[in-house]
C-alpha cells in the first residue's frame, strides 16, 4: 500500500493532507505541484462502501456470539480506528468527477 499520486505530475500526496480531506464534504483535492483538481474515483468510493459494510457485519457478528458490551464496544472502536487510519492508503484519484454507478 502506498499513498496516492497525482495523475498529471506524479506528485505523491502526504498522509495528513488526504486524511484531512476525507472529513470534508467536498473531497476535491488540488495538487500542490501542478494545481490540477483531482476527484475521488468510483473505485475508492466502492471500497469505502464495502469496508463500511464489513464493519457493520462484524459488529452484528460479534453480537450474535453474545459478546458482552464491555468487550464489544472497544472492539468496534478499534476496528473503526484502524479503518479510518488506513483510508489515505486506499484513496485513489480520477481527473474527472464521475458518478458512482
Amino acid at each position: 500500500m502506498s499513498l496516492p499520486k497525482c495523475s498529471n505530475c506524479n506528485h505523491q500526496f502526504k498522509w495528513i493532507s488526504i486524511f484531512k480531506r476525507l472529513w470534508k464534504f467536498n473531497q476535491v483535492i488540488g495538487c500542490p505541484n501542478c494545481k490540477t483538481k483531482l476527484y475521488p474515483s468510483s473505485k475508492f468510493r466502492n471500497k469505502v462502501s464495502y469496508l463500511s459494510l464489513l464493519c457493520l457485519f462484524v459488529s452484528f457478528g460479534l453480537q450474535i456470539f453474545n459478546i458482552p458490551n464491555f468487550a464489544l464496544i472497544p472492539l468496534i472502536v478499534i476496528l473503526w480506528v484502524c479503518l479510518v487510519l488506513t483510508m489515505p492508503y486506499i484513496y485513489s484519484f480520477d481527473s474527472k468527477e464521475r458518478p458512482l454507478w
